[in-house]
């Protein structure tokens, strides 16, 4: 009865052992690391370079502004929200001429990368500049 346990036990071991190496799949391996991001800020996701030139590109001045010259910086507050959607904002500091209401009407258009605070993806405040220059 031994002999027939241990025939069958070597039979299937190729089976068995075979078995577990397909059930692994494709990329896995020892080998492999794997990063947690434990901390990070709300960011826009091209690139604050990318954010600046969308603005400086974006904002329409009223005739008032470039007649003006103005120059000078809007400053805004906004909620990240877990979703990477813009929400709350506030205009805290304004040039004049409608420039705040067009900061306002680009930011309600983008989406951030949401902050993420000890391996969680939280909602959080963020606080913006713009410069502005009116020019033709």
């Amino acid at each position: 009865m031994k002999n027939i346990l241990f025939i069958n036990a070597w039979l299937f071991l190729p089976f068995i052992v075979f078995a577990q190496r397909d059930s692994i799949p494709e990329g896995y391996g020892a080998s492999q690391n794997i990063e947690v991001i434990q901390t990070r800020e709300a960011h826009y996701p091209k690139g604050e370079v990318a954010l600046y030139t969308l603005f400086y590109h974006g904002i329409h001045y009223s005739e008032d502004a470039i007649a003006n010259k103005l120059r000078g910086e809007v400053k805004v507050s906004f909620m990240v929200e877990t979703d990477s959607t813009i929400t709350v904002i506030k205009l805290l500091r304004d040039a004049g001429y409608g420039c705040g209401e067009e900061v306002i009407r680009i930011l309600k258009g983008l989406k951030y990368v949401p902050a993420v605070e000890l391996g969680t993806i939280v909602r959080t405040n963020v606080m913006f500049s713009v410069p502005i220059q009116a020019h033709e």
